[in-house]
């Protein structure tokens, strides 16, 4: 399992929490592929040893700079870790027991729930593909989005927590009516001595090339549109086109302008507020959680976001 920036403090446990946002029918195609036992009435066994625990345990720790003891109740809420001499039968369809003295084995059973689907995810990541599941607090280590680590299988799995503070742009998004919306022209400068939105760069500049000219277009979004803008923008389009089949955003990720684009596939099943209030202007104000995959660009797939 890799890491970045995380914390002795910054759990998993927010996987109990109540989602603002979360993609039932992505999760059931992604658990369906990865997890799913074969048959309904069937389980999915894991058998991890203790070696490979302090092995994730102590990778933790060396990337965070937190002790052993910080780095197992990092894993705790994911891997359930009980004493040797209980048997656990978890509402989450999750059973876990000693099967010897060095080594636990966990029972996944099948589940309806994404919540629930969710966290069994998470689960079998750990146990089967941990150098596929990352950790970010600090979206600005490069670390988890590297060509390399996108381009491998299975898909990365990361879990972003970010601070107060966090800017998101809304570029695009799908209605209801079938309409799509460029939501990002409508973001110009609120101030009017601020220099006006520049143009969406199609070719390469003197002495610039196309990426480079397009990080510094981003970058104008990120220093002179505010949250509040950003989710006005968003409500009025809703007004106007009704429930939002899909959203996209640009979330700032380091000073050189890179950005993550952000894809929500809402599929009319939200009110406009979780996209507008609850993700953009409380994410400013006290920061949010996603989770999501990474595909190329870098571009995360929104499965669930959290409210903190």
């Amino acid at each position: 399992m890799s890491n970045s920036g995380q914390s002795g403090t910054t759990k998993l446990l927010w996987l109990a929490d109540a989602p603002h946002f979360i993609d039932a029918r992505q999760i059931g195609s992604f658990y369906d592929a990865i997890v799913r036992p074969v048959g309904n009435r069937g389980t999915t066994k894991h058998i991890i040893s203790n070696e490979t625990l302090k092995q994730v345990s102590g990778g933790i720790a060396a990337s965070a700079s937190v002790g052993a003891a910080e780095a197992a109740g990092i894993l705790a809420p994911i891997l359930l870790l009980v004493k040797p001499e209980l048997k656990v039968e978890g509402e989450a369809g999750v059973e876990a027991s000693w099967v010897k003295a060095d080594t636990r084995e966990f029972e996944l059973h099948p589940i309806e729930t994404p919540q629930r689907q969710l966290v069994q995810l998470a689960m079998h990541y750990f146990t089967e593909f941990p150098s596929r599941l990352f950790l970010v607090t600090d979206v600005a280590s490069p670390q988890w989005r590297t060509p390399e680590v996108i381009s491998e299988v299975p898909r990365a799995l990361v879990f972003l927590d970010l601070p107060a503070g966090t800017k998101l742009i809304p570029t695009a998004a799908e209605f209801e009516d079938g309409v799509v919306v460029p939501l990002y022209v409508e973001l110009d400068a609120k101030d009017a001595s601020a220099p006006r939105q520049p143009r969406y760069p199609e070719e390469e500049k003197a002495g610039q090339s196309l990426q480079d000219a397009r990080k510094s277009y981003w970058q104008w979004f990120a220093k002179h549109v505010s949250a509040t803008q950003a989710m006005l923008a968003i409500e009025d389009a809703a007004s106007k086109h009704g429930r939002i089949r899909w959203i996209d955003y640009r979330l700032p990720i380091g000073a050189d302008g890179d950005t993550l684009h952000l894809h929500i596939q809402a599929n009319e099943a939200y009110d406009t507020g979780v996209f507008a209030y609850n993700l953009v202007k409380r994410a400013s104000k006290h920061g949010v959680r996603l989770v999501g995959t990474l595909r190329s660009e870098p571009d995360m797939s929104v499965l669930a976001f959290y409210d903190k």
